[in-house]
């Protein structure tokens, strides 16, 4: 079979393993159905903000689910994702974020101070998916 991309993919292998575990972070196993239906709700989260194909997303991700349920949601709609490590320097954070300008920042973690800054420096609205936010 061949696939229009990943997202579609991706739900393929989802209903085939719906109940295999997909991740496993900190002790924790989240299932195929589970990452989909997570990325589903993620995605029309996106889209309910005003993202849409070909916006870019900055995803600060600590290997959390939501981490991956982020990328997902971004295939399924169409969107560009880039992964950012927040370990960088500032002014590396912010060469970062000018060159790509994405529309959205996320973090699957508590975020820091750091990120926390750059997105209120550079306007970029930032988006807590981590347990505590």
């Amino acid at each position: 079979m061949s696939y229009f991309n990943l997202a579609s993919y991706f739900y393929d292998i989802s209903d085939k393993y719906a109940n295999k575990v997909a991740i496993i972070y900190k002790e924790k196993d989240v299932s195929y159905s589970e990452l989909n239906k997570l990325s589903n709700k993620i995605a029309n989260y996106f889209l309910a903000i005003g993202i849409k194909a070909y916006d870019v997303v900055g995803i600060f991700n600590t290997k959390d689910s939501m981490g991956y349920a982020s990328m997902l949601a971004c295939l399924k709609i169409g969107a560009t994702y880039t992964n950012i490590d927040e370990k960088n320097p500032l002014i590396r954070l912010e060469k970062i974020l000018a060159t790509c300008e994405p529309q959205l920042l996320v973090s699957d973690h508590n975020p820091s101070e750091l990120i926390k800054s750059v997105s209120k420096k550079l306007d970029i609205k930032l988006v807590d998916f981590s347990m505590d936010g």
